[in-house]
């Protein structure tokens, strides 16, 4: 086993970070905690991909996760997942029964089970303080596809392809393994291609997800999901909303019946924040910064209070991430972490069920359509390799855009470095998926597959297709 400097080096190396929010890991295996924890719970409606990764790679995942433990000094490590599949617990379980120090744990079948500092609670008991992360009471929290990354960085494998379920309006809904800077035209073509003439693309799940600009959008390190929804769905709808149109909505229609506080993860666990009285204190001005404002900072972002609970059509994630960007804007800096508290007495019946979430976000065709068994069973074929240029973005992550360390004309290996972590600033380093010669370099880089790279182009796909699955 590496030693702590090592692995920190290694995640450094392999420009490895948090799959969700992408926050580099070699920073946070620099924590010390007692328990790491590994995210495995998947709660959101059609998303896949932990799924199929525990399923598959077990054994690099208790690895990744006993390297956190190292690093860390942590002494306990928990594999956390929704227990939805019987062959996916078994499959975890007979990794991790090697290692005593390692348990499996069930988490509940609410959304969202995955956020951080709910299955910080769920699985030691502790509570996250305010304006703290679960670091602040001695546990570390990795997704599943981060520790599987961990594990090949020992290897001398960088992250260069990301896990990611494509779901919705295709002719083949599964899991693929995506290089980065791919289009996501590309994964979706891998799912058979579109099922409907016009449609939009959600970059995460159907209440988490953000909506893409276009289908040209590259796939990055934190892309879980590629969720393509016909353009009328009341998800595209609520997300073409502008800003200024959110804000008024949020001035003239809510009328603070605190049911968004009420079901709101982050408060239900601990954390102070109250979305009802942020909508109360955006009717006046953002420039006087009580604590209701500055309380925006600890919105997870998980999409419950306008995906699920508001029925005037009120926003308060979008509005936390305005107040958010708008306080580092002003070069705000976020107080200490405070107590310990407790969760609230609503704790155990606030949370949204995920059958009830389906329904609300109009949904329910697409997850009976996406065979949850066959998906998560389905091998996949060798990672897939585009015909065309990628254009793999400088920035994936928490902290600077990397340094662009090859220029146009460059030749790169398949794994090469093309960036590197600017000096004395937070990052990552990001590398080549394919080998190739390098075109324009900006924010992005592109890269031209080599025509030997490209040549077994359809024969490389790492789609999962329910089509080829055996019953």
């Amino acid at each position: 086993m590496a030693d702590r400097d090592e692995i920190i080096a290694a995640a450094r190396s392999a420009g490895v970070v948090g799959a969700r929010y992408g926050i580099p890991t070699h920073i946070k295996l620099e924590e010390s905690v007692e328990v790491v924890v590994a995210n495995g719970c998947e709660s959101e409606p059609l998303l896949f991909g932990a799924k199929w990764l525990m399923t598959h790679h077990a054994r690099e995942i208790v690895n990744g996760l006993e390297l956190a433990m190292t690093a860390t000094g942590a002494r306990r490590g928990i594999v956390a997942h929704l227990n939805v599949d019987s062959d996916l617990d078994a499959a975890v379980r007979a990794e991790a029964a090697a290692h005593p120090q390692i348990d499996v744990f069930h988490a509940p079948g609410f959304y969202p089970a995955c956020e951080a500092h709910t299955l910080t609670h769920e699985t030691t008991g502790r509570v996250v303080p305010d304006g703290g992360t679960p670091a602040s009471v001695g546990v570390g929290v990795f997704d599943v596809e981060t520790l599987f990354n961990l594990s090949r960085a020992l290897d001398g494998t960088p992250v260069t392809h990301r896990t990611v379920t494509v779901a919705g309006e295709v002719a083949h809904p599964g899991v693929v393994r995506m290089p980065l800077g791919a289009s996501l035209q590309d994964a979706i073509d891998r799912a058979g291609g579109p099922t409907t003439e016009k449609f939009r693309v959600l970059v995460g799940g159907p209440a988490s997800g953000a909506l893409a600009d276009d289908t040209s959008q590259p796939i990055t390190k934190t892309t879980a999901a590629v969720l393509v929804l016909p353009a009328h769905h009341i998800q595209v709808q609520k997300r073409t909303r502008s800003i200024a149109v959110m804000l008024l909505r949020a001035r003239s229609t809510c009328f603070h019946c605190s049911e968004c506080t009420e079901h709101c993860t982050r408060h239900l666990a601990g954390c102070m924040i109250e979305p009802h009285k942020i909508m109360q204190a955006i009717c006046f001005s953002l420039e006087n910064l009580n604590a209701s404002i500055t309380s925006a900072v600890d919105c997870g972002g998980c999409g419950v209070c306008d995906s699920f609970v508001c029925k005037m059509g009120v926003s308060p994630r979008v509005i936390c991430r305005l107040i958010s960007a708008h306080l580092e804007a002003m070069g705000w800096e976020k107080p200490p972490a405070g107590e310990p508290g407790r969760v609230t007495a609503e704790y155990a019946t606030g949370h949204v069920s995920v059958e009830e979430l389906i329904s609300r976000l109009g949904v329910e065709e697409y997850v009976e359509t996406a065979d949850l068994r066959r998906i998560i069973h389905a091998d996949a074929e060798p990672e897939a390799t585009p015909a065309h240029s990628l254009a793999v973005p400088l920035l994936q992550h928490v902290g600077a855009p990397a340094v662009p360390v090859v220029g146009a004309g460059d030749n790169v290996d398949a794994g090469q470095a093309i960036g590197e972590i600017p000096q004395g600033r937070r990052g990552a380093r990001v590398h080549a998926a394919v080998g190739g010669t390098v075109g324009d370099v900006g924010r992005l880089v592109e890269i031209s597959p080599t025509p030997e790279t490209s040549a077994n182009h359809d024969g490389d796909a790492a789609a999962v297709r329910q089509d080829a699955l055996p019953d």
